[in-house]
């Protein structure tokens, strides 16, 4: 299986429990794409030593939004599919850990999680085919396009997923358990060791302003459940 992570520089240390946690469910190339305004230190890199690594210079507007960022992850994903001749890859946020694959769905275009009421699949992680990454960036230069800035890249990329391929993508309700949304020290730490995929993506539940303190808070605390889940340590 092969994981594409759209990451920079200040997601770093976060960039690397998300990448040890893939590899020890069993995930085999690591595809990063940086961002070239912002990169990742080399020293970064050299822990997680990824199989392709491309510098990026599309624009993200601080948190991976507007059209020139959907259409430039569109095309990373695909690259990754012809880099490693597969056709299927997964897309996995820097501050996300995947602790198993079981729940891909070989045979869906689009799979992931989802809250019941809302018209697309969260973002931390999916697994997306090339045919349904050349599907929706189709039907996105064709289709319903607009200046708008704020437009969100997971959004988009699943809503138009499931317009394309309605119930052939699988979409696994949270409420089942598989994924979980780490609240930073609400819930017993044992209660996401069942889970498949653990999102630390919830900053706003760290009580300072800084968004650095915040990025290295939820580095320490994917450490921290890496060692109580029996991970390896990062290299």
């Amino acid at each position: 299986m092969t994981a594409c992570f759209f990451t920079f520089g200040p997601d770093a240390l976060a960039l690397v429990e998300a990448v040890v946690a893939f590899r020890a469910a069993g995930g085999k190339n690591v595809a990063i794409f940086d961002d070239g305004a912002n990169p990742l230190p080399d020293l970064i890199l050299a822990k997680i030593r990824p199989e392709m690594r491309v510098p990026t210079n599309f624009k993200r507007l601080n948190n991976l939004l507007g059209w020139p960022c959907i259409f430039g992850e569109l095309d990373c994903m695909e690259m990754a599919c012809d880099r490693f001749e597969t056709d299927r890859v997964l897309k996995i946020d820097s501050d996300t850990m995947v602790l198993n694959l079981e729940w891909v769905d070989q045979q869906a275009p689009l799979c992931g999680f989802h809250i019941t009421g809302e018209p697309y699949i969260r973002g931390m992680a999916y697994s997306i085919t090339r045919e349904c990454i050349q599907g929706v960036r189709k039907a996105l230069r064709a289709g319903w396009l607009t200046d708008a800035n704020k437009v969100e890249e997971d959004t988009v990329i699943t809503t138009e997923a499931l317009a394309l391929y309605g119930p052939a993508v699988r979409r696994i309700s949270w409420g089942e358990g598989l994924a979980g949304g780490w609240d930073f020290g609400k819930t017993p730490i044992e209660k996401y060791l069942k889970c498949a995929v653990v999102t630390f993506g919830n900053r706003r539940q760290i009580k300072c302003r800084c968004q650095d303190e915040k990025r290295e808070r939820v580095a320490l605390e994917m450490a921290r459940f890496r060692k109580v889940a029996h991970s390896p340590a990062p290299y």
